[in-house]
């Protein structure tokens, strides 16, 4: 009789300690569960960073472009989105040295340059014949940049011109913008005469730049072209003070 209580109690007590360990068991996962809730939604829960499948929250802290940095980029990879002038560093020429010429004022552009002036000759050449002009040759590529003085016959100054050029753009400081669509073909187009009396343009592989004349527009800094376009280009209005 005695053994039988004793057994009965080691199995109460048995009992008692496998309840004890649920409950506690049970009361655990419901306060990890808590957690998990409560943890805001940009904190990773600890431990899980290289679980396959999980879902990283956004990064939030990343740096975002400045105003300043996206103008910039009117400079080179944005230009053809300006509506008035075209902008180019005299760093995207090649010097004589590097690639010779015909002459001291002749400079062979980067390729870049080179298609982005391409591009816009052709635009020029779709608004002139619009307005009737007419073209009899098929198209070129503008590869070099010719530097004149106040027209299309008259020479540079010495600035522009030989060892005084190559300076520059070797420095590759100065800022070139020209208007787009002025109204003088000659910038992307060379003419002739025919017998007719009527007047046709052809394309050449060079563009010309007439350092003195108002539809040129020539800078030190990259500063200041940035401030000239911002205040002058339709395109840039939106980044204006």
């Amino acid at each position: 009789m005695k053994e039988n209580k004793e057994k009965n109690l080691i199995w109460w007590i048995l009992g008692g300690i496998f309840i004890l360990g649920m409950g506690g068991f049970v009361i655990y996962k419901i306060t990890q569960e808590k957690k998990i809730e409560e943890t805001p939604s940009d904190q990773k829960p600890a431990g899980n960073n290289d679980k396959p499948g999980q879902i990283s929250p956004p990064q939030t802290d990343l740096p975002t472009p400045s105003k300043e940095e996206e103008l910039e980029k009117y400079l080179l990879e944005k230009r053809s989105d300006l509506k008035k002038y075209f902008v180019f560093n005299l760093g995207e020429l090649k010097s004589m040295r590097d690639s010779p010429t015909d002459y001291k004022n002749w400079r062979w552009a980067s390729r870049t340059l080179n298609s982005d002036l391409t591009k816009t000759a052709a635009a020029y050449e779709k608004k002139m014949k619009e307005k009737g002009y007419k073209f009899n040759a098929g198209r070129l590529n503008k590869e070099i940049i010719v530097f004149l003085g106040s027209s299309f016959r008259s020479t540079p100054e010495e600035e522009w011109a030989g060892e005084n050029l190559d300076q520059k753009i070797t420095n590759g400081n100065y800022y070139v913008i020209f208007e787009k669509y002025e109204d003088e073909p000659y910038i992307y187009f060379g003419s002739e005469v025919r017998e007719d009396g009527e007047t046709y343009f052809f394309w050449s592989n060079l563009l010309s730049i007439r350092t003195k004349s108002p539809a040129t527009h020539i800078f030190k800094t990259k500063s200041e072209a940035l401030k000239f376009l911002k205040s002058n280009d339709p395109a840039l209005a939106n980044f204006s003070d």
